[in-house]
This record gives C-alpha cells, sequence and structure tokens, in this order.
C-alpha cells in the first residue's frame, strides 16, 4: 500500500508558499504540492472504496455544496487586459453615503463560464447560497487602487504580483461599502452587510478581527470564498480604474 509513504510530508512536497510573492521557483512548488495532493487523495480514496465500498466525499457529496477549485496555473509573466467597461457611478458614489446598495454582483448577469474542476463545498453560517457557479456572466466594476489592493488579497488571484498580505478591517470595511453593500456593525464582533438583489436583500455576515484589527491572509481567504459562494464574485468582477 503506497498511501502512507505519499502521504509523508518530511521530503517537503506538500511545502505550498501561499504567504510569499510570487515567484518562478513559488509556483512550481507550489503545482507541485496540488499534484502531490492530488495523488495521495486518489490513493486514500481508492483504499476506502476497496475496504468500505465509498469514500468519504461519496457519503457526503449529496448534502454539501459544489464550488470553484482554485488551481496555480503554470508560471507566466504578468499581463494586464484592460478589455473593462466602466461601471455608472450613480449607485457607488461613496461621497454621497456611507452605505448603499450593490446590485453588479447578481448571478443573474454573469455569463462567464468557469471550467475549472470541483470540490465538496462547505456551507458557510450567515450567508445565502448562491446558484452554482457554473454559468456565470461578466460583469466589471471599476475600482480605485486601494479598493483593488483589498480584492486581489480576498480572492484568488493567479496573475496578481501583489504579495500576500495581512487585510485592514478599516480597509475590507471600506472596499466594501465602496462597491454598495451596506453595512451595520451588530453585537460583539459581528457586522451585517447586505447586497441589493433587485428589491432582495442579500445578507452575509462577518467577525471582526479582535483583538488585532488586521485579517490574517488565510482569513481573508476565507472572506473571500464566502463571498463568491454567497454573491458569485471573485478576482475577475473586479478592474482597476486607469
Amino acid at each position: 500500500m503506497k498511501t502512507p509513504f505519499e502521504g509523508n510530508p518530511s521530503n517537503g512536497k506538500f511545502r505550498y508558499p501561499v504567504n510569499a510573492r510570487q515567484t518562478r521557483e513559488g509556483t512550481f512548488q507550489m503545482c507541485a504540492a496540488e499534484a502531490a495532493l492530488d495523488k495521495f487523495w486518489g490513493l486514500a480514496d481508492t483504499v476506502f472504496r476497496k475496504m468500505r465500498g465509498k469514500c468519504p466525499y461519496d457519503l457526503v457529496k449529496s448534502i454539501v455544496e459544489e464550488r470553484t477549485l482554485e488551481r496555480t496555473p503554470p508560471w507566466t509573466f504578468i499581463t494586464r487586459f484592460p478589455n473593462s467597461a466602466a461601471v455608472t457611478q450613480n449607485a457607488h458614489d461613496v461621497d454621497k453615503h456611507v452605505t448603499g446598495s450593490l446590485n453588479k454582483l447578481s448571478i443573474s448577469q454573469k455569463t462567464k463560464v468557469k471550467t475549472r474542476g470541483t470540490t465538496d463545498r462547505q456551507v458557510s453560517n450567515g450567508t445565502s447560497v448562491a446558484e452554482p457557479l457554473n454559468a456565470r456572466q461578466e460583469v466589471k466594476i471599476v475600482v480605485d487602487e486601494r479598493v483593488d489592493r483589498v480584492f486581489k488579497t480576498l480572492f484568488h488571484s493567479p496573475h496578481s504580483a501583489n504579495r500576500p498580505r495581512e487585510l485592514s478591517w478599516g480597509d475590507f470595511l471600506h472596499a466594501m461599502v465602496s462597491v454598495g453593500f451596506s453595512v451595520e456593525k451588530l453585537q460583539g464582533s459581528s457586522w451585517h452587510f447586505a447586497a441589493q438583489d433587485g428589491s432582495i436583500s442579500r445578507p452575509i455576515q462577518f467577525h471582526e478581527p479582535h483583538p488585532m484589527k488586521n485579517l490574517s491572509f488565510n482569513v481573508a481567504r476565507r472572506y473571500g470564498r464566502r463571498l463568491t459562494r454567497a454573491f458569485g464574485c471573485d478576482d475577475d468582477t473586479f478592474t482597476l480604474k486607469e
């Protein structure tokens, strides 16, 4: 049985430098780690099915959500594609309001087909579950540099040269308000965010970090995945103002 050997991390094959700035060597390492994990879980599932007839995923796949599997693409030099159209600012003028309504992230407005693989998804408490992300339309929201940095941290950005970093809670709130979310502080560390999809308010809640005021990179990515599942937005939804 090769499974225990394939799962042995002592040779560094599972090292995943996602918190480091993207480099050629780091990209190769992350791709190799993903391939090693695929191999391990493929063998593990085979052993489970041979011994029990089913693997763990077979037991829960009917009750968990499907989600997009984020893969590290092969190393390429970064190229920007400025083929986006500006979105009207009538509902997103932060000089005129503190919070607003977001109607640009509706799932029904998207047509971009996701071709990446899928795996099991967890249902996050406090979110409204979106439709599957396999028939999404391309809608670009133009943002400034400060907001762009926030969303590059929140969402999987395989072609971004930005170094993974912590995210200040103030910057997170600013970014959410700037694209039209209404924000309300609840009890304790809980905050309520709502986006307007037509006449329906679609809420989600996040917890403010405490005692520190920064979201760690891993927590920021977790928040980003929740936003993707709830509203269908990702790194491709936002584009930097020229």
